[in-house]
């Protein structure tokens, strides 16, 4: 792992997870993602909007149309589907290969999701990102809070 500065410059570069960092070259290059050594983890793909990759591979990106979805390390959709928002995939049960993210549809309802895109739980009308302990607060269609 080189500790050489990158010799390019972005617009914005996020934190790196694992090894890999959303970045975006502004001035019409888009969005993606880098190693460390700032070369590009996948070719040929830009998005408006990128975000890390945490739990499952995979990252929320933002398309030019302004949907959000995730994407896998090839740069690949993970699935068809197009949300409103995206959220962060977390482990629920990561040693079973359980993960889920809260997203929204352009509807305003919220749904977690598995790492393939099949939604698993909701709707709801407010979905969070779970905390550290695991506890999500989302709020009931009728936008009673429960966790």
């Amino acid at each position: 792992s080189s500790k050489e500065p990158i010799d390019r410059k972005f617009q914005e570069i996020l934190s790196f997870h694992a090894g890999v960092a959303a970045v975006c070259e502004g001035n019409g290059g888009g969005a993606y993602h880098i190693y460390r050594n700032g070369d590009p983890v996948y070719s040929g793909r830009r998005f408006k909007r990128t975000f890390g990759f945490y739990a499952a591979q995979r990252a929320a990106v933002v398309d030019f149309d302004d949907m959000f979805f995730h994407i896998d390390l090839t740069g690949q959709p993970v699935y068809d589907e197009r949300y409103s928002w995206c959220g962060n995939f977390h482990g629920v049960l990561p040693d079973n290969n359980v993960f889920r993210s809260p997203v929204r549809d352009v509807e305003n309802r919220y749904y977690y999701i598995d790492h393939q895109g099949e939604r698993k739980i909701g709707p709801f009308s407010y979905a969070g990102d779970p905390n550290s302990a695991g506890h999500s607060v989302v709020h009931d269609v009728d936008g009673n809070p429960r966790i």
